[in-house]
């Protein structure tokens, strides 16, 4: 006989079919819960066939909370990307790090993850899939250094955890830019000890420190 029905699997991780045993499928993919099924029919019958497709996949809890706008607990399908629970809080706010979000499983492990990747280029970047219960947590953003002028984005850029400086040359890369016209003049601007302004010329080769522009 044949038969196109959906069917719900238990929190248990249990599927539940007519006439067969319970099945456990928690933490197997469609092609290893396909073919397990596939080998329990064909006991009886050596022509059948098996094919399942996910419909929907159920809503997991999430607490999101640090430098985001609208931090909370939310119901989000499973296999949601930390990206998009992080669009779903209303995003992280001005002086939240993209550097260092803090991403813990309910079973106490932690993933400390550096979004500047996924800014950048989302295509083979450290995206993550929140589990069930899981932990977010932006802390507040870390070390900076500016870029402004002739640059492709002017703004405050975050540098990795534990770094103090920065080459000019990956500045610019940061700020997405790629030509520099002939006779540009690079300087940097910064506060002495005294608090300051001062200014002082670099080539593209050199480094500038957290805080200077």
């Amino acid at each position: 006989s044949q038969s196109n029905q959906s069917y719900k699997i238990g929190n248990d991780g249990n599927l539940i079919l007519p006439n067969l045993p319970p099945v456990a499928v928690s933490g197997m993919t469609i092609a290893e819960v396909e073919q397990g099924l596939l080998d329990v029919i064909q006991y009886d019958d050596a022509s059948a066939l098996v094919f399942i497709s996910l419909e929907t996949a159920r809503l997991i809890t999430v607490q999101v909370s640090g430098a985001v706008n609208q931090p909370r607990t939310l119901a989000v399908p499973a296999y949601t990307p930390l990206s998009r629970v992080l669009a779903y809080v209303g995003g992280v706010k001005a002086m939240g790090s993209l550097r260092n979000i803090v991403l813990r499983d309910r079973g106490g492990s932690v993933v400390e993850i550096d979004f500047y990747d996924f800014l950048q280029s989302p295509l083979g970047s450290n995206d993550p899939l929140v589990t069930d219960s899981s932990r977010v947590f932006v802390p507040n953003q870390g070390a900076t250094v500016a870029a402004s002028g002739f640059v492709a984005r002017p703004g405050i850029y975050e540098l990795p955890l534990g770094q103090d400086g920065i080459a000019v040359r990956d500045l610019l890369e940061l700020s997405g830019t790629s030509i520099l016209p002939p006779g540009l003049v690079l300087e940097v601007k910064y506060f002495d000890r005294n608090g300051v302004s001062r200014a002082r010329s670099l080539d593209i080769d050199q480094r500038i420190a957290a805080g200077e522009v």
